[in-house]
């Protein structure tokens, strides 16, 4: 397994911190390769050395070569958006802001993210909130007097899909430009994915049987999918027609055009992978994320 080495514009030194709230977690990189039943994970790269007991998750595709996850290399105590180049091996620290950020994700124009940024004063305090990718300036609220946004998913332009935190937890789909919201199911899980303008999300109301649901925002139509694989929570869309999820060290695959059985297609454990976590995929590249 190749180690990256990044290439810091800023020398910095830090002390060493007990990290009692954010678990530890690593990320890797792998060129996938996918061809009827056969499938192989390689190239094995390590990401975030840079960071190696501290908090480093939640991977996000910009572009074929960049990566925004979310890390507390730089504060200890609270999570910045930091910006890999793959193929540069650098890093570039995106936000510092006095709270905390999660979930960077790629906005339709392309030239802004968005995440879910912690606010003080509330007993819940998550905003779902966008930037620039140039940086220009410090960025704007998107969805007014919403406090309890968990995750999300753009379905277009002006539709997000948001987990509330609740109890229930609540899946609403948000017009941004209408500052609306239609509450769609209770109980999702975390993972969220758009798949051709229709999400795909995990129903959780079954504690023992979580199910893969499709909801189409154009007819507000509903349909189950397939049986989400035993309790694992995150998932990513591979083409043609392949649902991808993670359990322990191995990866499993499920065929959207036949979703009977999940099949086992890679073992990460000789890669010091034994808990995967989150996962992100975009042409060829799976960045997968280990908890320790």
């Amino acid at each position: 397994m190749s180690r990256l080495i990044f290439i810091f514009s800023t020398c910095m030194l830090l002390g060493h911190v007990g990290y009692t709230q954010l678990p530890a977690t690593q990320i890797y990189s792998f060129s996938v390769q996918s061809a009827g039943d056969a499938f192989s994970a390689n190239n094995a790269k390590y990401l975030t050395g840079f960071n190696e007991d501290g908090y480093n998750s939640q991977p996000s595709f910009i572009n074929n070569n960049e990566l925004l996850i979310t890390s507390n290399y730089f504060e200890p105590s609270q999570t910045d958006i930091i910006r890999l180049h793959l193929a540069r091996e650098t890093l570039t620290r995106v936000t510092a802001t006095s709270q905390g950020e999660y979930s960077p994700t790629l906005m339709p124009n392309r030239r802004h993210f968005s995440v879910i940024k912690e606010t003080k004063g509330s007993d819940i305090n998550q905003v779902l909130w966008e930037y620039p990718l140039s940086q220009a300036n410090t960025g704007s609220l998107l969805i007014t007097d919403e406090y309890r946004v968990g995750y999300h998913c753009w379905l277009s332009g002006t539709e997000v899909a948001t987990f509330l935190v609740d109890e229930p937890h609540q899946l609403v789909v948000f017009d941004v430009f209408e500052n609306s919201g239609l509450q769609i199911a209770e109980s999702p899980g975390r993972s969220l994915l758009n798949i051709d303008g229709k999400l795909m999300y995990i129903d959780k109301t079954k504690p023992d049987r979580w199910v893969i649901k499709s909801y189409d925002s154009s007819s507000n139509d509903i349909q189950a999918i397939a049986t989400a694989l035993p309790n694992s929570e995150d998932m990513v869309f591979m083409e043609p027609s392949y649902i991808v999820m993670g359990s322990k060290n191995k990866l499993y695959r499920l065929d959207l055009n036949d979703p009977v059985s999940w099949i086992e297609i890679a073992d990460l454990q000789k890669y010091g992978i034994n808990n995967i976590n989150r996962l992100a995929y975009r042409s060829n590249r799976l960045i997968v994320v280990n908890a320790k």
